[in-house]
């Protein structure tokens, strides 16, 4: 149980969808060897270790609800089953609110760090006949943005790979931005630091801004917690020089053009 629940925990690099996705697996690889109120624990360390990942705090609340009942195995299988189907065609929803927003035809793209809402709406675009051009941030301290980058050459996109401090150079050149939120309210949302300034840039050339996010990640006003390792940005730093290792940061939505949920 520790080596596939530890994976998800230690995983800092994928969107919160992923992770999601993987401590499904997780559940699913383990729920035979264990009892409800023990696997209930592990998926409680998980969502703690990942406490800005709205999706997996609601995914948690409601398995914790289920797993009062002490399912058997069988029963978790199908509840995990019902629970994917309930969300597994979200993407295309989101995508076809997309397409009537902006028209992607020969249309370049700026990303940041890595979101699967964003890597499947791509995919949905290259289906219809669309081959957009994309630009990935590395997305640093954790450099995600390689393994999008990575998800998307093997969709034969066309990917140009830059550093987070690029981004003020490209937007005059891009046509449009797509970005992933790990939280939402009325007036913010919450997604990797880094989103803030592209959202500035973008809105100061007036380049229209999307943000993607299912409503798992609605909550009443978001919360940004940032305490993160250190050594990740400096290891072995010197003690006299204090390390502030930021992931997550708010941005206002009067910065995009609108989140399609």
């Amino acid at each position: 149980m520790r080596n596939h629940f530890q994976l998800v925990t230690e995983d800092n690099r994928s969107g919160s969808v992923k992770i999601l996705e993987n401590l499904i697996d997780a559940i699913r690889e383990t729920s035979k060897e264990i009892d409800a109120a023990t696997l209930m624990a592990a998926v409680e360390g998980v969502c703690h270790a990942h406490n800005n990942l709205m999706v997996l705090q609601k995914f948690s609340d409601n398995f914790k609800e289920f797993s009062y009942q002490n399912p058997s195995p069988e029963e978790i299988f199908n509840w995990l089953k019902k629970y994917q189907e309930k969300w597994g065609k979200v993407n295309q929803q989101i995508a076809a609110k997309l397409w009537e927003l902006f028209d992607f035809s020969r249309a370049s793209i700026l990303l940041h760090s890595s979101s699967k809402t964003i890597v499947d709406v791509i995919a949905i675009m290259i289906k219809s006949g669309i081959s957009p051009v994309i630009f990935q941030t590395e997305s640093r301290p954790m450099f995600e943005g390689r393994e999008q980058a990575l998800a998307l050459s093997a969709l034969k996109c066309k990917v140009t790979m830059i550093v987070d401090a690029a981004v003020s150079s490209i937007i005059p050149d891009i046509d449009v931005v797509l970005l992933g939120a790990d939280q939402f309210d009325n007036t913010n949302f919450m997604n990797k630091v880094g989103s803030l300034n592209i959202c500035l840039g973008a809105h100061r050339l007036g380049k229209p801004v999307f943000v993607l996010a299912d409503e798992r990640k609605r909550v009443d006003e978001v919360v940004v917690k940032n305490d993160y390792p250190k050594n990740e940005l400096w290891d072995d730093a010197p003690a006299e020089i204090d390390i502030n290792n930021l992931y997550f940061e708010k941005v206002n939505m009067d910065l995009i053009t609108g989140l399609i949920s």
